[in-house]
């Protein structure tokens, strides 16, 4: 229109009643039957133009858009600052088949995670994976940004009898693999420690506990050559033993054993020859 501001309708409803007993008010039903193809409700705009507009009043209100790629924008506007939220209370569950996955998107001035799960049904789990992968990672994370703080960090203050983290290598296969691969892979980080742990309570702060009668239990491929490969620190340590090696059952082995290939003189107090330097 050329004629200055003008507001058109195609169709514009008013319907009001009374409030004298009970009253049901239905601005406009569409019923369509009996076709092959029908449609409820066609709307079509110019491009970058709104589709659908649903409006509390002036300053709150929601916007469903088309464009012309058929990308759909669901858009909330209100008076407040960052408070139009959008709640979907399905009666059952919230699925997509997207045909090119799912991609959340966070802007840089939300002040606010990408994605919170907020559960509040006790016995259930609050994110379940159930994944068919077969060559490719279930989860991937990728924070090649991050600098001062942790990519993953879990926390619990109420633990009992349970765990912060279970991983089960169930598989039969006897192929040569790593049920847990921790790599420092840069050679550069002279500092960087592959893995710390703290333990500040009175219980072990690593157990292994090996069920298998073969196999090393704990196997040290080092490559070290000025530095030390295993260094204990005990300096408090006043009745206790820095190393206590029980082993009660021995035959022909020896509690411990070794074969240092060196012209290196040395000497060791031993007992009954269950302890050993082989000099090669």
């Amino acid at each position: 229109a050329d004629a200055g501001t003008v507001n058109q309708w195609g169709i514009y409803n008013v319907v009001s009643g009374g409030t004298n007993g009970t009253t049901t008010a239905i601005g406009e039903e569409i019923i369509v039957t009996g076709q092959d193809t029908q449609i409820g409700l066609q709307v079509q705009v110019d491009a970058g133009q709104t589709h659908i507009k649903l409006k509390k009043d002036a300053n709150d209100y929601a916007t469903f858009a088309v464009a012309d790629t058929g990308d759909l924008t669901i858009a909330t506007v209100g008076d407040g600052s960052l408070d139009s939220d959008m709640i979907l209370n399905p009666d059952g569950l919230l699925k997509t088949t997207a045909a090119a996955g799912v991609e959340i998107e966070n802007g840089i001035a939300t002040d606010a995670p990408a994605l919170l799960i907020d559960n509040n049904d006790t016995d259930q789990i609050a994110l379940n994976i159930d994944a068919a992968n077969i060559d490719e990672n279930v989860v991937l994370v990728t924070a090649n940004a991050v600098t001062t703080t942790e990519i993953l960090n879990v926390t619990s203050s109420s633990v009992t009898t349970g765990r912060i983290a279970s991983l089960n290598d169930d598989s039969a296969n006897t192929g040569t693999r790593n049920s847990v691969d921790i790599v420092q892979s840069n050679a550069s980080a002279s500092n960087a420690t592959a893995l710390m742990v703290k333990s500040v309570g009175g219980g072990a702060g690593i157990q292994i506990d090996k069920d298998s009668t073969g196999g090393i239990v704990l196997d040290i491929d080092a490559q070290t050559t000025t530095a030390n490969v295993i260094d204990v620190s005990a300096t408090a340590l006043t009745t206790g033993k820095a190393l206590n090696i029980d082993c009660n059952a021995i035959t022909t082995g020896y509690a411990a054993y070794f074969d240092i290939a060196d012209t290196a003189i040395g000497s060791i107090n031993k007992s009954n020859g269950y302890v050993t330097i082989n000099y090669a």
